[in-house]
């Protein structure tokens, strides 16, 4: 006799189901960003249908078990992360769920820290909002690519960019952003930039961006390939030269002022 399995089974079952769909998801998008081809457009448009289908399975199974699964622990993901990166020396801030603004009273990405009691703060009342990562203080560049608009399409930029042997590596941390598009998170210790459509669709952050696993839409961010921010490659200088300069003094001081004394002191004693 067959056995009828209880709604833990049933949504272990569905889940399994929808982060096996997100791995081929992440693959067809690596794969783009790997071969430049656009063929993987028309298969990740199914993969985002039979995924949605998913997701509502999963949670419709889940709705019914008492315990409440996987959305007790997705309540405080976005806590979760952002303290797992404040003890990684990053610096934080809040935005309002569902957006890119941080909160009334937070300066933006001016009032980001890596201060885990100021964190939990932000977060324990409002586990939903998303989350802001600031790049200058760490060294970091964000290339964004956008695809949703046909006139300033980053995808075509790119596929430009590697016909003049101009690529980005692909083995640094890459993150699909809520719209579609591709963040590569580069090293890069230059002054701090925020440029918009350096070519079509494509723009070029070091001061901050949003960051997984923050949704916009019900639409997450989420990692490639598995992989992390220790994964993270230097900008090629190609790359570098676009815009080039050393950092200011004025940077310098800034990144000093929001370290924590515990860090640099050793040094200047």
């Amino acid at each position: 006799m067959k056995k009828t399995k209880d709604l833990d089974e049933l949504a272990f079952e569905a889940g399994s189901l929808v982060t096996s769909i997100g791995v081929l998801d992440d693959f067809v998008y690596e794969y783009f960003v790997n071969n430049n081809i656009d063929y993987s457009e028309k298969l990740s448009g199914l993969i985002t249908v039979i995924k949605r289908y998913a997701e509502d399975h999963y949670a419709d199974i889940d709705e019914l078990n008492m315990f409440g699964g996987v959305e007790k622990m997705k309540e405080f993901a976005t806590l979760d992360k952002a303290i797992e990166l404040a003890q990684q020396g990053y610096a934080v801030y809040p935005l309002i769920e569902n957006t890119k603004k941080p909160p009334k009273g937070v300066a933006g990405y001016q009032a980001a820290t890596s201060d885990q009691n100021t964190i939990f703060a932000w977060f324990k009342n409002h586990p939903a909002y998303n989350l802001g990562l600031r790049l200058d203080l760490s060294d970091l560049l964000v290339v964004d690519i956008d695809m949703h608009e046909p006139t300033k399409n980053g995808r075509n930029s790119l596929v430009q960019l590697f016909n003049q042997g101009q690529t980005l590596p692909s083995d640094t941390y890459i993150e699909r952003t809520a719209n579609g598009g591709v963040h590569y998170f580069l090293k890069y210790a230059g002054a701090k930039v925020r440029k918009v459509d350096v070519w079509p669709g494509i723009d070029l952050l070091s001061d901050f961006t949003v960051i997984a696993p923050s949704e916009i839409n019900g639409k997450p961010y989420a990692p490639l390939g598995g992989r992390t921010l220790a994964d993270i490659k230097p900008a090629p200088q190609w790359l570098v030269d676009k815009f080039g300069g050393a950092k200011s003094e004025l940077d310098v001081r800034t990144r000093l002022y929001h370290t924590p004394k515990e860090v640099y002191w050793p040094f200047v004693r």
